[in-house]
């Protein structure tokens, strides 16, 4: 199948619909798109990993395909849609193994706006990096949502500029905005944890 933008958008459109079989088309469209983004979260941003890249990409489609009406944009707007799906899957991976381990060894992140915001990896959790995304996204969508695009699905600063209708230095200065903002909630998390 010719991974087109017309083909694409062709798709989207069936899934915004309803039509469950374009979901099916779609990820076999952008599954080593979507396979290097999975492969990257377990790498980058896990330790342990407790899911293998195509257990989590697997995971994404089941929440995904579930979504089926959902309006998509276009392909771009999929894949942050993608990302979430696996944010949310290694979120809930990381609470049933916190609960397993009743309230210790959460697997610790080495998520890239953790280690951008110059906080240390072993002072977050993936947990507690979800929370303050969460808090950042209640406060100002905007930022929050760059900072999905860019630290778990990977887009550069121009992807998330097209994204987002903004110019590449706008989306830098609400990036680096965000890695503050976000350093101080993960610092914050960490001091009451030790407390």
């Amino acid at each position: 199948m010719d991974p087109s933008p017309s083909t694409v958008s062709r798709l989207l459109a069936a899934w915004s619909q309803g039509d469950r079989g374009s979901m099916d088309q779609l990820f076999t469209l952008l599954y080593q798109e979507l396979r290097q983004i999975a492969g990257s979260a377990v790498r980058a941003r896990l330790r342990p990993v407790p899911l293998q890249p195509t257990e989590l990409l697997n995971e994404a489609y089941l929440r995904l395909s579930a979504a089926a009406g959902l309006r998509v944009e276009d392909r771009t707007h999929f894949l942050a849609l993608a990302c979430r799906a696996m944010r949310m899957v290694l979120v809930d991976s990381a609470r049933a193994a916190h609960r397993e381990k009743r309230g210790g060894g959460a697997p610790m992140v080495t998520l890239g706006a953790a280690a951008a915001a110059g906080v240390s990896h072993d002072a977050s959790s993936l947990l507690d990096l979800d929370a303050a995304l969460n808090k950042l996204f209640a406060l100002d969508p905007g930022p929050a949502r760059m900072v999905e695009l860019h630290y778990f699905a990977g887009l550069s600063y121009a992807e998330i500029a097209a994204e987002v209708s903004l110019s590449e230095a706008t989306v830098h200065r609400h990036l680096r905005l965000a890695k503050a903002w976000l350093a101080r909630e993960l610092a914050k998390s960490s001091l009451s944890a030790t407390s």
